[in-house]
């Protein structure tokens, strides 16, 4: 029996550091209205959705490997340019309803 946990140990660390996909629609993590920013290299456009590294705040999507999901329909327009994270990653926003 002792062996069984020992052997299931490592798999249980590398649960606890996985990481979860989220989406914001549902989340709650978003702002109502407002800017949304993300790595321009990170943007996937699929199913209704954009999925990339979102965040509200410009500095912290610099920083962020997170992640989302942001529903087309929350999204006007399309993704447009922004400014450079000083890790030299282009910033993309788009503007939500």
């Amino acid at each position: 029996m002792k062996l069984a946990l020992i052997a299931c140990a490592p798999l249980v660390v590398l649960a606890a550091c996985a990481t979860p996909q989220a989406s914001i629609g549902g989340g709650g993590a978003a702002p109502a209205s407002g800017a949304m920013y993300c790595w321009k290299d990170r943007l996937v456009a699929a199913d209704g959705k954009l999925q990339c590294n979102w965040n509200a705040d410009a500095r912290e999507a610099c920083k962020s490997a997170f992640v989302t999901d942001l529903p087309r329909e929350r999204v006007t327009g399309e993704p447009r340019e922004g400014n450079f994270c000083p890790n030299g990653q282009r910033l993309v926003a788009v503007q939500l309803r």
